[in-house]
């Protein structure tokens, strides 16, 4: 939920200092709220007081980076549950699936490099790739990322791997991007979220159902990983739908905070 500039002003020292940069307090508080100053500006503030102005601070759903060093895509951050409400400012990422068992990589990655299309003054286009590990092996899989790497540098990727020797090997290889590492289901939890960790890369935990992803969270955060994205594996569009709403209005409404990531959903082409 957000905070006023007047309730930030209560919990600043009221010294008028000026070490922040602005003539008083009051000033300084109305720009924190407004996002346009950060409360560690402010050199009197207790560690406590600026723990739970950051608390506050934060999206009721996370927002995170990731994509290479050109490109980076912002994700989350959302603060309404209508689009009437108020503008969502990081748009929707599309990715086009490229298993590594096909025959026509050079095709896919260049569907993704040429896609453009003007919709109302808008150019859309697919953001990124999803490359998934369909041959469950790591040397295949390398292979292919190397191909889409050396002729589609910039461009961010997802990577779909189950196998958690195979991702750590592929996240060797992207240490100067940030890609999404997609894959993390009840049977690797523990080792996916180490390895999510380790390289600093957001996580999509997959389950099917609400409930069931609500325990993989935990087990992610209880690590230290805190760019996630959900997956409850709907089986149609209105599972998808139904499940989508309850996460949001979760998130959004009641400030659950284990809801609060953004969603990923997966579509057969």
């Amino acid at each position: 939920m957000a905070i006023t500039g007047i309730e930030i002003f209560k919990l600043l020292p009221k010294t008028n200092c000026k070490k922040c940069g602005f003539p008083t307090c009051l000033a300084f508080a109305m720009k924190v709220a407004q996002g346009q100053a950060d409360i560690e500006q402010c050199p009197e503030a207790s560690e406590e007081v600026k723990a739970k102005l950051k608390e506050a601070a934060t999206p009721p759903i996370r927002g995170f980076v990731f994509g290479s060093k050109n490109i980076k895509i912002k994700i989350g951050e959302e603060t309404v549950l209508f689009r009437h409400e108020k503008k969502f400012f990081n748009p929707t990422v599309l990715a086009l699936e490229i298993k590594d068992t096909e025959s026509n990589i050079d095709g896919f990655i260049n569907e993704v490099l040429e896609s453009s299309i003007e919709r109302v003054g808008q150019i859309l286009k697919v953001d990124a790739i999803f490359l998934k590990n369909e041959s469950e092996n790591s040397e295949i899989f390398n292979q292919v990322l190397d191909k889409i790497i050396n002729k589609a540098f910039d461009l961010p990727l997802i990577l779909g791997i189950s196998k958690p020797e195979v991702a750590a090997k592929a996240l060797e290889k992207l240490k100067e991007s940030r890609p999404i590492l997609s894959g993390a289901t009840p049977e690797n939890i523990n080792e996916m979220s180490e390895i999510a960790k380790k390289y600093n890369v957001p996580l999509v935990i997959s389950d099917k159902g609400i409930e069931k992803v609500l325990k993989l969270v935990e087990i992610a955060r209880s690590v230290g990983v805190q760019d996630l994205l959900i997956d409850t594996q709907p089986n149609s569009a209105k599972e998808l739908l139904m499940d989508n709403t309850l996460i949001r209005r979760a998130a959004l409404k009641k400030g659950i905070r284990l809801l609060g990531y953004p969603i990923i959903t997966f579509a057969n082409r």
